[in-house]
């Protein structure tokens, strides 16, 4: 899986799916997910979606009840870009940066698969 990083400065930006283009971080987002989303994090948060066949495929990162858990906490990003052999999926990496009381930045991954 390739791995792109950017960032922006100012407000957190919006990320649409840029297959189907369902809004995954947003003011209008919401907790559901196209079926081109491998997996979403935020930094500091952790992963906080995984596709089902992607948690039944790595159960070593990821229990299996009604919804994934995760199981290490070690850089799950890169290691799920590294697990995943797809030539279809692309992890966007987004570095959100701005000032409130000081500096701060956020940054949150989303796999994508463009052919699911």
């Amino acid at each position: 899986m390739k791995k792109f990083s950017m960032e922006w400065d100012g407000d957190p930006a919006p990320f649409c799916c840029p297959v189907c283009g369902h809004m995954v971080y947003g003011e209008h987002a919401d907790d559901t997910y196209c079926s081109h989303i491998l997996f979403a994090s935020i930094e500091d948060f952790g992963v906080h979606y995984v596709r089902e066949d992607i948690a039944k495929t790595h159960p070593d990162l990821f229990r299996e009840d009604d919804e994934p858990e995760i199981v290490a906490e070690a850089d799950i990003v890169a290691e799920l870009c590294r697990r995943i052999k797809s030539r279809s999926a692309v992890c966007f990496t987004i570095t959100t940066n701005g000032i409130a009381c000081g500096p701060c930045s956020t940054t949150f991954s989303v796999g994508v698969d463009w052919e699911a």
